[in-house]
């Protein structure tokens, strides 16, 4: 995912980077299950506030999802001839849905615990997370800092989504 967000943020210098963005994401797929979309999500949210679908194109996303396609698709063709049904109720009924929805493993935790981790185990950087997360609201606000921008659009949807599954 770390190599998916580099190569999404290339690309505004150069389409050929979004190709790279696809296969990272098919990799992330590939070794996260759909956690591995999540760039996809963070990059289109970036896309449409910046306003610069128009930029990358249709054609350029769509090369770059039949990249993302092409690495993901074998193991899953494969698992769903082996496996048949089955594979896809695991593979998205068990890991996606019921992982998102349903207290699995008996654990009582608030909504608010991912937060309440890593104020209370990242010593000394919990003191500095805040502040960084400060000072790129205000680069944003005042400049509108591209950069500043998708790191708040990754912040909150890595934080929104991890908090709210169970």
């Amino acid at each position: 995912t770390t190599a998916a967000f580099y190569c999404y943020w290339q690309s505004q210098k150069s389409r050929h980077w979004f190709y790279w963005f696809g296969a990272w994401v098919g990799i992330a797929v590939m070794l996260k299950s759909i956690v591995g979309l999540l760039p996809v999500i963070i990059a289109a949210l970036d896309l449409t506030i910046s306003r610069r679908w128009a930029a990358v194109g249709f054609r350029t996303t769509l090369k770059a999802a039949g990249i993302a396609l092409v690495i993901v698709a074998p193991w899953h063709l494969y698992e769903t001839v082996r496996h048949g049904m089955v594979f896809w109720r695991s593979y998205i009924g068990f890991h996606v849905v019921d992982r998102t929805f349903e207290s699995l493993y008996a654990n009582d935790v608030s909504w608010w615990w991912y937060a309440d981790i890593l104020f209370r185990k990242t010593f000394p950087y919990k003191f500095l997370l805040p502040l960084a997360l400060l000072a790129s609201v205000v680069r944003f606000v005042r400049a509108r800092d591209a950069l500043d921008r998708l790191l708040l659009i990754a912040t909150a949807v890595l934080f929104a989504v991890f908090s709210a599954a169970q």
